[in-house]
């Protein structure tokens, strides 16, 4: 059995949940997804979504203390104890690791991950795999099928396309989670993208993404409204505030063209979950 233990924010729980379940399929094998409530994510996968047919009893969700003695990485925060409780795997691969960056590297790294996996399973051992990225391809169409956001978060989605309309634009600036993409995005140059649409089409609509209260009240300032945004706080550290995440991530998904920081994966997430085009932004 391979036990899946996303990490992370939202968008880089469902690339490694894709992931592993697509890994799991080539293999033939069963699968557990080792889902843990935390700062990075403080919310459980059925708030955020439909428990799909592929993962009803396979999500398991421990009690904190608990996920961060049976599953959690090695480290001073658990006394290192992991250490010792995952040796019940046959084989542990962290991203991070230098072990997990050989096997999911390069043209043939299905094939390895595929062949090291294997051999574990040939031993009647489970694996126990922990990421926060896509580390396996996975078909769009199962994505999509993983991946079905609760009916009322669709419907306040929905509440929020229909003051856009049809056709507009998505953009994603999630300036607190990507440090390193801001020094490579500065809101200017959002704003001159906006700027050369507006000139191209005067009547075109935009919806921001942000968790920057500040960048919600300079782009309204300065595009009225042009460019709408969730009235809502969308933040990790609360239920409700993750919910808000998915909501935004939804309105982007329906969007003609989502347009994302320099290394987003929010953004390529939304194009996944919709079928708009998506492109980022570059520092001149």
């Amino acid at each position: 059995m391979i036990y899946i233990n996303p990490t992370g924010g939202l968008v880089n729980r469902m690339y490694a949940i894709a992931s592993g379940v697509a890994l799991a399929r080539s293999l033939g094998c069963d699968f557990r997804i080792v889902w843990s409530v935390d700062n990075g994510l403080k919310a459980r996968f059925d708030d955020l979504f439909e428990v799909p047919k592929v993962l009803e009893g396979k999500i398991i969700t421990p009690w904190a203390p608990l996920y961060g003695l049976l599953y959690g990485a090695p480290s001073l925060n658990n006394l290192y104890i992991t250490a010792l409780t995952c040796r019940r795997f046959g084989c542990t691969l962290r991203e991070g690791e230098p072990r997990f960056a050989m096997l999911t590297a390069g043209t043939n790294r299905e094939k390895l991950l595929a062949e090291e996996i294997r051999q574990v399973l040939d031993r009647q051992k489970d694996c126990l795999i922990g990421a926060g990225s896509e580390f396996h391809s996975f078909r769009r169409d199962d994505y999509r099928k993983l991946f079905v956001p609760r009916r009322d978060i669709i419907d306040e989605a929905a509440g929020i396309v229909r003051t856009l309309g049809k056709d507009y634009v998505g953009l994603n600036m999630r300036h607190n989670n990507h440090a390193e993409s801001t020094g490579h995005n500065p809101v200017e140059e959002f704003e001159k993208q906006i700027e050369a649409m507006l000139a191209a089409n005067p009547d075109e609509k935009f919806f921001l993404a942000t968790d920057e209260e500040t960048v919600k009240g300079r782009f309204r300032a300065r595009f009225g409204y042009k460019v709408r945004f969730n009235t809502q706080r969308a933040d990790r550290t609360t239920r409700k505030g993750m919910r808000e995440i998915l909501v935004e991530l939804v309105v982007l998904s329906g969007s003609r063209k989502v347009i994302g920081p320099y290394e987003s994966s929010f953004s390529e997430a939304a194009s996944l979950l919709g079928e708009c085009d998506f492109s980022r932004i570059y520092k001149e």
